[in-house]
């Protein structure tokens, strides 16, 4: 990171004073974004790195290495790493937040920051980061428990997102999107497997230049060895990672969870991956903690401890009250900030339905967009106002039940 427009000349002579004092191998910024001022290192730091050693980013290497050296931390209030912001230009999302950061004020300070966002939260969302498409509304046959049931009198048809909405939805990101930016779900209640284009979907979505990963959540009862097979053989399949949603390994947690008897299915095609040697995607073990399968943690990390699938352990989502309290320990800050899905997500279910916001997978609350008739680009601007109105902490005027979701710190993409 050497080229940094927004240089905030008085912050770096405040970093340097700081190195200089304490006489560190290395000081950086703790809560300072990358490319307001840079991090500083000694001659001695230099002559102690091996000449054959190259590296390309100063910071993590010290990470890597920190008990070799004296690393000074400098903090400089306000605390804004909420943001996860990046001035650095080293990505094409943090050369468009430059760019437009200019344009509005090109004196910004580091002092004026969090005013400034206040002012102008669009600089945040130039385009969705993470966008979670439900291919098809087919659950094949489960009944999961981790997701609203529809109320009664209301039914889904077991629908298929259809093609000529996927074309569409490749243009808009080719159109609109960052390089190497977005980060694509497919997701939702539905089983994704079940679309009859399956293979063709996720061959042209990591196939885009904008798509930088893929995740496809499954419960593994359509992922058969050829499907296996043939998601290995998709020309981009490095940029695949398979979620298995693996929330118990007890046959009669499985049927309440599920309200079917098809564990041993499931573990059949785990079982299957495992014993491949030759997998170009990364797989994933999911299990969403909750007060249930709080008990099998350990057994869930002692099943795939020597095979190359990870496990990820997942928060449940009681989908602002909807579902009831079954997390097994609430993660929740304190204090509610804006919402990361509002700022940087886009959901789109089944039947071609745009949501608010993704605690409303059938789209049956306000706000609701029609993918048929409209655009990402119609709803991304549709939205701004209640980003906005989330980043300056007006959550209560937001048309959905925001005060009572648990869900907004968390960070997709």
């Amino acid at each position: 990171y050497d080229w940094y427009p927004l240089l905030d000349a008085t912050l770096t002579g405040s970093v340097f004073e700081w190195h200089r004092t304490y006489l560190a191998h290395f000081t950086y910024g703790e809560n300072l974004p990358l490319g307001l001022a840079p991090d500083f290192c000694s001659r001695e730091f230099l002559e102690t790195v091996p000449a054959e050693v190259r590296i390309d980013d100063l910071r993590a290497y010290v990470f890597k290495h920190i008990d070799r050296y004296d690393v000074e931390i400098f903090f400089q209030p306000p605390d804004l790493r909420q943001y996860r912001l990046d001035f650095s230009m080293a990505s094409a999302r943090s050369q468009r937040l430059v760019r437009d950061v200019l344009a509005t004020d090109a004196q910004l300070q580091y002092k004026g920051l969090g005013d400034y966002l206040l002012k102008y939260p669009e600089v945040m969302r130039p385009f969705p980061s993470c966008l979670e498409i439900e291919l098809s509304a087919d659950t094949d046959g489960l009944a999961p428990v981790c997701y609203p049931t529809l109320d009664a009198g209301k039914s889904r048809s077991g629908a298929h997102l259809e093609m000529s909405l996927i074309e569409k939805l490749i243009q808009e990101i080719e159109a609109h999107a960052l390089v190497d930016d977005l980060s694509i779900i497919l997701g939702g209640p539905g089983e994704c497997g079940l679309h009859p284009n399956f293979l063709e979907i996720v061959h042209r979505l990591a196939g885009s230049d904008s798509v930088r990963q893929l995740f496809i959540e499954t419960y593994g009862l359509a992922l058969t060895p050829e499907m296996q097979t043939a998601l290995n053989e998709i020309p981009a399949a490095e940029k695949i990672q398979l979620i298995i949603r693996c929330n118990t390994l007890q046959a009669d947690r499985f049927s309440a969870l599920y309200g079917v008897d098809r564990l041993a299915q499931q573990l059949q095609h785990v079982q299957a991956l495992e014993a491949r040697t030759d997998l170009r995607y990364t797989v994933y073990a999911e299990m969403l903690r909750m007060e249930i399968n709080a008990d099998e943690v350990d057994d869930l990390f002692e099943r795939f401890k020597e095979t190359g699938i990870q496990v990820l352990l997942a928060a449940y989502n009681r989908f602002a009250g909807r579902l009831p309290e079954r997390r097994a320990a609430d993660l929740t800050p304190l204090h509610r900030d804006f919402c990361w899905h509002l700022a940087r997500d886009v959901y789109i279910n089944a039947e071609a339905k745009i949501p608010l916001c993704k605690q409303d997978p059938y789209a049956l609350g306000p706000m609701v967009m029609d993918f048929h008739t409209s655009t990402l680009m119609d709803y991304w601007q549709h939205t701004l106002a209640w980003h906005a109105a989330s980043v300056r902490g007006r959550h209560e005027s937001i048309p959905m039940p925001c005060l009572q979701c648990d869900e907004w710190y968390t960070f997709n993409a």
